[in-house]
């Protein structure tokens, strides 16, 4: 069997559990939680519902439950993590439930029938007929605190027989809300990566979650700012979340538009004091940086804040489609030999096209 492994960086501990630093778990818990909800008719998730999503992962460690869930997070004492896992099939059959999701798909793009949400789905399902069934899903939440996690992994190594790595960790250098993706690079003073490095390697997949501040998602309250200003701060907030929504659905307009752009059209030409004061909010925004003058130890192992946790989970739904759907490319384009990889002398571990699925907020 071989395996895909999907490692998301954290520390255990409930105190760590909602903290900006273990992001990378509470994506496990979003992903493992929705591929759980999909078997559910009654919890079709949206961007708009996905408040439920957010959890602790050693609150769902399997003790003889009486509804087991096709995910089922257990301990491995042996690799120091915990686990859950699942056929590359099962793990891949949410997608469709995204209509919206596909329609940005080349992939699938491929005959020219394939434009209604109906032939899309067709497409989908034709091609995950097409998957292998010697793979395996498996997410992995090391518990050896963030700063040994390349300990589980060099563990997880000589147990399974993996074909390909994902890792899934918080980035300070990016504002909250944005989402990158590199093949290669250095650890980037990310203490998880740098015992990766030292005890796994650095071939894998960099999935990277911005936890950088957002002055936009920020508390003014003890910020010297008039009422006027904080008021339109407030307003231009709600556009941003608004915008982000429509960000995450893909609206028609992000193809020819900038996020910021999209969201200053939607300023209302009566409300004159965000007008008067929308440029001088922008600069702080474009000012406060990273961790907006806290100590950083500090500021990455804080909890997220509250406006922070109403966009979290919206995030992380998105993250976790588009990691499915890299993994089911990859997997579909490997085992029926895609000239692709063959014409561009690409290496396997390294194509998976996530770039289109990016968000930046710059």
């Amino acid at each position: 069997m071989k395996t895909i492994a999907i490692v998301g960086l954290g520390n255990i501990g409930t105190k760590y559990a909602m903290t900006r630093h273990n992001v990378g778990f509470l994506c496990l818990h979003t992903l493992t939680t929705m591929i759980n909800q999909q078997y559910n008719i009654h919890n079709t998730i949206t961007y708009d519902n996905t408040q439920s999503l957010l959890g602790d992962i050693e609150a769902n460690i399997y003790k003889k439950q009486k509804n087991i869930t096709p995910m089922q997070w257990l301990e491995q004492k042996s690799t120091q993590s915990y686990y859950a896992s699942i056929n590359l099939r099962d793990f891949v059959n949410i997608l469709e439930q995204y209509p919206h999701f596909l329609a940005q798909w080349k992939f699938l793009q491929q005959k020219k029938t394939c434009k209604t949400h109906e032939s899309l789905q067709k497409a989908f399902r034709e091609k995950i007929a097409c998957l292998p069934n010697d793979y395996q899903i498996l997410c992995i939440a090391p518990t050896t605190f963030m700063n040994k996690s390349g300990i589980a992994l060099h563990k997880i190594a000589k147990l399974y027989n993996i074909a390909q790595t994902l890792i899934i960790y918080d980035d300070l250098d990016t504002r909250f809300g944005t989402l990158n993706f590199r093949y290669k690079g250095s650890s980037g003073g990310h203490n998880g990566l740098k015992s990766i490095h030292e005890y796994f390697g650095q071939d894998y997949l960099r999935i990277k979650i911005g936890i950088g501040n957002n002055f936009l998602l920020n508390n003014t309250t003890s910020m010297h700012l008039d009422n006027e200003i904080r008021n339109a701060i407030e307003s231009l907030r709600s556009l941003f979340y608004q915008t982000f929504i429509e960000r995450l659905n893909f609206e028609q307009i992000f193809k020819t538009k900038h996020f910021f752009k999209v969201m200053a059209s939607k300023i209302d030409k009566e409300n004159t004091a965000l007008q008067k004061h929308y440029d001088t909010i922008m600069q702080l925004f474009y000012t406060h940086q990273k961790s907006d003058m806290q100590d950083v130890a500090h500021y990455v192992l804080s909890p997220f804040n509250t406006y922070e946790r109403i966009m979290l989970p919206a995030l992380l739904a998105y993250n976790t489609l588009v990691i499915i759907g890299a993994i089911f490319e990859w997997a579909y384009r490997m085992h029926n030999n895609d000239t692709l990889l063959q014409n561009h002398n690409i290496k396997a571990q390294e194509f998976i096209p996530l770039d289109a699925f990016a968000i930046q907020m710059k």
